[in-house]
């Protein structure tokens, strides 16, 4: 039932529970009830990772995390990939350019982790073509697999969205 993850949420996160649940069973609208009054939900373009959502999170804003130091970070990060590329030839493989994409996804959810996990926050992440994230307040282990489970029950019908704990 697509329901499951909504009343899941709304128990961890207490923010959600002046929002109406949304009819729809489409991922688009389930994104847009977690982001309607407080941004909990982030795309990356990994193609474009400083746009990552990390400077808008409400959990980072509300733990007032210095996200410009953060993106810094991943910034440095990427670059270090990007140059080991750079120096290995003027042409870059398709299967370069893949690893590279997930060496980028790899450093963003560790920096974000990394900072998450200070403030007792859990790292969920929704994979596909291009990630999408979010930090809950750290539950068990059990009930992080609850949420994950009733996500992917919810929205996994056609495969291209599967969500885990990072």
């Amino acid at each position: 039932m697509s329901q499951k993850i909504y009343s899941l949420l709304q128990h961890l996160i207490p923010e959600l529970n002046a929002q109406k649940i949304p009819q729809d069973t489409k991922f688009y609208s389930f994104s847009e009830w977690l982001n309607q009054q407080h941004d909990f939900l982030h795309y990356i373009e990994l193609k474009e990772y400083y746009d990552n959502g990390v400077e808008d999170d409400f959990y980072f804003n509300q733990h007032n995390i210095d996200t410009e130091q953060l993106q810094n970070e991943i910034e440095v990060a990427i670059a270090e990939v990007f140059d080991q590329y750079d120096e290995e030839d003027d042409e870059v493989s398709f299967d370069d350019q893949m690893d590279a994409m997930q060496q980028t996804e790899e450093i963003i959810f560790d920096k974000i982790k990394l900072v998450a996990n200070q403030y007792q926050l859990s790292l969920l992440v929704i994979y596909r073509e291009n990630p999408y994230w979010m930090l809950v307040p750290t539950q068990d282990e059990q009930q992080l697999n609850q949420i994950v489970d009733a996500f992917n029950d919810a929205f996994n019908d056609d495969g291209d969205l599967n969500m885990a704990v990072y």
